[in-house]
């Protein structure tokens, strides 16, 4: 029952939260479709380029550094940090304010 009242506080706040992550999610994607698309089989159409980018979200290393220069680094890094760090913070504390309530 905490679980379900959790829950119903938090629906609101959530459903901003996930709007904003498929907004951020689906503006990642674009990047990476368009940056390596052309020369990367694991961006090669824009749902197999969220594939990937989910399946990197759950920790699977994709390795882009070979074709792509300095952009491959640069792109996993921020994409990881931004999603690992700052999304999933922003799950928790919406929990967080929630079970206050």
């Amino acid at each position: 029952s905490r679980g379900a009242e959790m829950t119903k506080k938090a629906a609101g706040p959530m459903t901003g939260f996930f709007v904003i992550f498929w907004i951020v999610f689906i503006g990642f994607s674009m990047l990476a479709y368009l940056t390596f698309g052309p020369t990367d089989d694991g961006f090669s159409s824009f749902i197999i380029t969220m594939e990937t980018l989910i399946t990197l979200l759950l920790g699977k290393f994709y390795e882009l550094s070979d074709s792509s220069g300095i952009m491959g680094p640069l792109f996993t890094f921020t994409f990881i940090t931004f999603f690992q760090w700052i999304i999933i913070t922003m799950f928790v504390a919406i929990l967080c304010g929630a079970l206050e309530q």
